[in-house]
């Protein structure tokens, strides 16, 4: 009696151990190999060998399909791989749950810079101004990609010199945007430009003018 008692319990033991090797097996590696398969077929798959629960919404996973092989690694890395291909986040609760949501994609930001030549004309001589110069090279302002790293704004006042030759001489800031990028950008930016000089009593004059440049960031 003692002994079939013992096998008993060492047949019981010997069951709950392989269950139990198995249930570990089954919680930590998946093999899959699909070809254009449902992803709720993946999922399904992933959830019968490793006994993981999966909770999303039908119109989540509706029409998706993949390709995607995977050879014995972890769960956690093949759920990864899985979702990352669709833009699908995931996040696991106990008892090897896993709640599927979509992305939500931060704003996108588009940068603009903003440039306003305000009508600040001085000359350099006590005649009267005929005509003001006029800007006739087309350069490009951008952003100081620095400073959209940095997520840095502001508004720079640059006082220039336009000379009768039309090119830009001395330059100064008149008002800092707070920022050594901005201000630097709006400089360099101010001695690439080009001129049809101001003329006075119809010769050409060297004269000082202003210009506002605004830099800000635009979300959508």
């Amino acid at each position: 009696m003692i002994v079939i008692k013992w096998i008993v319990l060492n047949i019981a033991l010997f069951v709950a151990a392989q269950n139990f090797a198995q249930s570990l097996e089954k919680s930590e590696y998946v093999s899959l190999n699909f070809r254009e398969q449902p992803l709720s077929s993946v999922l399904e798959e992933i959830r019968t060998q490793a006994g993981v629960n999966f909770v999303y919404n039908d119109k989540l996973i509706n029409d998706l399909k993949i390709t995607f092989k995977y050879d014995n690694g972890s769960v956690e890395n093949a759920i990864k791989k899985i979702l990352n291909g669709f833009d699908i986040s995931y996040k696991e609760f106990p008892k090897n749950s896993y709640v599927l949501f979509k992305d939500k994609k931060p704003v996108e930001k588009h940068f603009r810079a903003v440039v306003v030549k305000e009508d600040k004309l001085e000359i350099d001589t006590s005649s009267v101004v005929l005509t003001e110069p006029k800007l006739i090279s087309k350069i490009i302002l951008t952003y100081p990609s620095d400073a959209i790293k940095h997520n840095l704004e502001g508004k720079v006042l640059i006082r220039i010199l336009v000379t009768k030759e039309g090119d830009v001489g001395k330059t100064c800031v008149e008002s800092s945007s707070g920022s050594s990028i901005l201000d630097s950008a709006a400089i360099d930016y101010t001695h690439s430009l080009k001129f049809i000089p101001a003329k006075a009593e119809g010769k050409p004059r060297n004269i000082w003018l202003s210009m506002l440049f605004k830099y800000f960031l635009e979300n959508n």
